[in-house]
């Protein structure tokens, strides 16, 4: 979309990032259309074939042949609504974030010397060993709070 459009309502769907006008409009387009291609093959089959099931079978497979065109088009018409960054993991503030988080449980951030050395090489590969190392080295320098009493206790 080339505007900012703040009241762009997102959902998930089947596990996509979609935008509830888009997939109503989506859906207005699909269902009417493969709705009349299916009525309208089975009217001109049933006609035409002097098998009733065959042409049956045929203007279903009409119908679904309709389905997929429908979802091609409305995937060209609707772009997904997922946001991609370029950003390393390591450097986003939102990733910053769920360091102090896990930091602030309980069993806190634990220490990457700790690790094994084939999971510290692949947070290497990942971008992540910095960020874990700068978030422990954080975390021990941080004066530290009373823990809150549990109610229960």
């Amino acid at each position: 979309m080339a505007r900012a459009d703040k009241s762009l309502q997102l959902s998930e769907v089947w596990g996509e990032t979609v935008a509830l006008r888009n997939l109503v409009l989506a859906l207005l387009i699909s269902c009417p259309t493969t709705l009349v291609v299916f009525l309208v093959a089975r009217w001109l089959l049933e006609s035409n074939m002097d098998d009733r099931s065959r042409a049956d079978t045929y203007s279903l497979l009409v119908g679904l042949f309709t389905v997929i065109v429908c979802a091609v088009i409305c995937a060209r018409l609707f772009p997904p609504q997922r946001v991609v960054t370029t950003e390393a993991a390591g450097q986003s503030s939102a990733f910053d974030e769920t360091l102090r988080e896990i930091a602030e449980d309980e069993g806190g951030l634990g220490r990457v010397a700790d690790l094994p050395t084939e999971v510290q090489d692949e947070m290497r590969e990942l971008d992540l060993y910095d960020a874990f190392a700068r978030a422990e080295a954080a975390e021990y320098t941080r004066p530290t709070s009373p823990r809150k009493e549990s109610p229960d206790a």
